[in-house]
């Protein structure tokens, strides 16, 4: 199990000692096989938990050691006042308790306000309060209700310490979730939060970890081979640029590139739009600063460019489309950036809408049909929880099914090539670890032994032997949508 302690105002991760809990799973076998036990099936899901913890073997005072000790010892709140304690799916309370005796140990009096949907648990716990007389000095405020719909109406307090003790499984919106967990925080409070261990890093390498998520993207890139071709962005991407786009007489062709990174796949498509046509604008959304510092280098350097007209937008894609304006542009492109947008489905249409008629979109992503989509999606099916689409293990046929919901007209077109995953297997190698993180998209993978053991066994599966270098296959697919003003 895996434990975060977030101060507000340092922003920073405690590392916590993992703790273990064993479990004699009997008659629970598949019950979370799918996921949505909790959302589909309450009833038994809380059978269900019942059950598991008459299964958990507990020695003396286990939930003390558990979460007691990861408590601060105070925490700072103003002179007279309660601290505050806010808990999102707070179940039956023996986690709460074990929270609040520790507060009251340098603290007086502590306000609790109790988010949980479930009436059961909900008066488990209050007979639990009315058993417990050191709990005596805390001031309840129950909140019968989910943690979205609490969040709708949350009103302004501020809280010394919010907790969510294995709970972010069962959330519509795990990160929305811990945005609005953090932002009732008071300055110089905690955000605590408790999950399976991996699970709540699982695929959140580019939101949890920047600086490693762009270590391991540089490695990735100086292993990514398309068979023995020179040029192998071309290869991939410029043949899927259309040879020409229809634009006003006498203007720029206009092109908006979401995530477009460090720029070298941008300049492939520029430079086959300049083949047909005498000058480019290009809008350029990117979050990452060092991106777009190297994407300006590339820029400065190759001077077949110069007919290209930049306007560079340091913003992330959500940033981006809420001050986005009027222009509509002839080609919009998502190279291997779906994954990462906050909602999919809005990206998309905001997308769309942002095409000019007779203009394309072109999205591109890793096939579950490649040994690297494939072990995406194996993660996924092994370690994930909740919705997939609200995590970066999303796929191309996630963008397909919107284009036929939408019923938009698209072809499709795949590419092939290799990454030389040989590093990944030398124990003592960074580079191994930044490139398997990138592969699996989590941070630190070589900390979470099952997740960790898992990949290499696929990759060892699913790879091939050349001149004692391990290659991973991994396939690209390329959709590309024309809008067509006589059908729209």
């Amino acid at each position: 199990m895996s434990l975060f302690m977030l101060a507000k105002g340092q922003i920073r991760k405690v590392k916590v000692q993992q703790t273990a809990t064993q479990v004699k799973f009997t008659t629970m076998a598949g019950l979370l096989k799918l996921g949505y036990l909790s959302q589909l099936s309450p009833g038994r899901y809380l059978a269900a938990f019942r059950a598991f913890r008459v299964a958990v073997e507990k020695g003396e005072d286990s939930l003390q050691v558990l979460y007691g000790s990861k408590i601060p010892d105070s925490t700072l709140c103003e002179a007279g006042t309660d601290v505050r304690v806010l808990g999102i799916g707070s179940g039956s309370g023996e986690v709460d308790s074990i929270m609040l005796k520790k507060l009251l140990h340098r603290h007086s009096s502590v306000y609790n306000r109790v988010v949980e949907p479930s009436g059961e648990m909900l008066g488990r716990y209050k007979a639990l309060v009315r058993e417990d007389t050191s709990l005596g000095a805390v001031k309840f405020d129950w909140r019968q209700q989910t943690a979205e719909e609490y969040f709708q109406t949350k009103e302004d307090t501020k809280f010394h310490l919010v907790h969510a003790v294995h709970v972010l499984y069962d959330v519509e919106d795990h990160d929305a979730t811990l945005r609005k967990m953090w932002e009732q925080l008071s300055d110089g409070g905690y955000m605590y939060v408790a999950m399976q261990s991996g699970l709540l890093k699982l695929g959140n390498l580019a939101q949890l970890s920047p600086g490693r998520y762009l270590a391991g993207f540089r490695a990735f890139q100086r292993r990514a081979v398309v068979g023995k071709e020179k040029d192998s962005l071309q290869v991939l991407y410029g043949s899927k640029v259309p040879d020409s786009t229809q634009c006003e007489p006498g203007t720029d062709v206009r092109v908006l590139g979401i995530g477009s990174g460090s720029g070298e796949i941008d300049s492939i498509m520029l430079k086959k739009l300049l083949q047909r046509h005498n000058c480019v604008y290009n809008r350029v959304v990117e979050p990452s600063g060092e991106m777009l510092g190297r994407y300006k280098a590339l820029v400065r350097e190759d001077t077949s460019l110069g007919a290209v007209k930049f306007d560079w937008r340091q913003q992330t894609t959500e940033e981006y489309f809420q001050t986005k304006g009027d222009t509509k542009f002839h080609l919009v492109h998502a190279v291997h950036v779906l994954y990462y947008v906050e909602d999919i489905h809005a990206t998309l249409r905001n997308m769309w809408e942002q095409v000019a008629d007779d203009g394309y979109m072109l999205v591109a992503m890793k096939s579950d049909k490649g040994a690297w989509g494939g072990l995406r999606y194996k993660l996924w099916e092994e370690f994930g929880q909740g919705d997939r689409l609200k995590t970066s293990f999303r796929l191309p046929g996630d963008v397909k099914q919107w284009l036929d919901t939408a019923r938009i007209s698209y072809v499709t077109s795949k590419d092939e090539y290799n990454i030389n995953v040989t590093e990944c297997f030398r124990k003592n190698s960074e580079t191994g670890k930044l490139l398997l993180d990138f592969l699996t998209h989590t941070a630190n993978v070589s900390s979470e032994p099952e997740i960790r053991s898992m990949a290499l066994e696929y990759i060892r599966c699913n790879s091939s032997l050349v001149d004692d270098k391990i290659f991973l296959k991994s396939v690209n697919d390329v959709i590309l949508a024309l809008k067509d003003c006589a059908k729209e």
